[in-house]
């Protein structure tokens, strides 16, 4: 079908190329095709979307008189492989994708996020360096301040006592 595309619009694609522009969709329980087309302007991929449309209901139809001829030319139901277009592609009003709005948005809300996240990772650093210098000035183990002020001895201090006159 992609070929039969290119041939009847001459284009110099070849069908690969013509198949990575091009979806095709079928909803579900349904008989229904909706084919989407991408190019570089709105006006070629609705040039697009129309030739692989008319070229899948010339595919239908030759399958369709094949399949009769097959059968003995009858007895089929004729309505069970008939394909039209039901709608053309059209010029869509608007750009596809979101309104513009949500582009600030998003980025306010993510730099808000990452702001946060930074803040907590600057505060922790600060709180884990505080907690260093006091451990540096209290001595390295506080567990053994803790246990022997509970046994009643005098809890070590980081400066050293001097006793009478001066230092």
């Amino acid at each position: 079908m992609a070929q039969s595309a290119i041939d009847d619009l001459g284009l110099s694609l070849t069908a690969p190329e013509l198949s990575t522009m091009i979806t095709v969709q079928v909803p579900a329980g349904s008989a229904v095709v909706d084919i989407t087309a991408a190019a570089a302007t709105p006006e070629e991929a609705v040039v697009l979307a129309d030739a692989v449309a008319q070229a899948y209901v010339h595919y239908r139809v030759d399958r369709s008189g094949q399949l009769q001829a097959g059968a003995g030319g009858g007895g089929g139901d004729e309505r069970s492989d008939r394909a039209i277009v039901l709608n053309a592609a059209t010029v869509p009003e608007r750009a596809a994708g979101p309104p513009v709005v949500v582009y600030p948005v998003a980025g306010a809300g993510l730099m808000l996020i990452l702001g946060t996240a930074l803040a907590l990772v600057l505060k922790r650093r600060d709180l884990t360096e505080a907690l260093a210098f006091a451990d540096s000035v209290d001595g390295p183990d506080r567990s053994d301040r803790v246990a022997a002020h509970e046994l009643g001895r005098p809890r070590p201090t980081a400066r050293p006592l001097v006793s009478g006159g001066r230092a």
